[in-house]
């Protein structure tokens, strides 16, 4: 493994097995006003969305999702 280091905004370390399995790629975000129903399991809440450039949605941030998960492996 070889270890790859790139300054961009911030800096980054990461061991990957070859130099051609990294790449730096460009993405859209979306900050979605708000999502989620507006109780107490499914309050209201930001996003933000990612996408590819030819517009297919790759992954999401929700914090609120999140902070469920951690709660329910402690």
């Amino acid at each position: 493994m070889s270890e790859k280091t790139f300054y961009y905004q911030e800096t980054m370390k990461f061991s990957c097995e070859k130099d051609e399995d990294v790449k730096v790629i460009r993405v859209i975000r979306t900050k979605l006003a708000e999502i989620g129903e507006g109780t107490e399991k499914d309050p209201r809440r930001k996003i933000e969305q990612y996408y590819s450039m030819s517009g297919e949605l790759l992954w999401e941030n929700d914090s609120y999702k999140k902070s469920r998960k951690r709660k329910k492996k402690s």
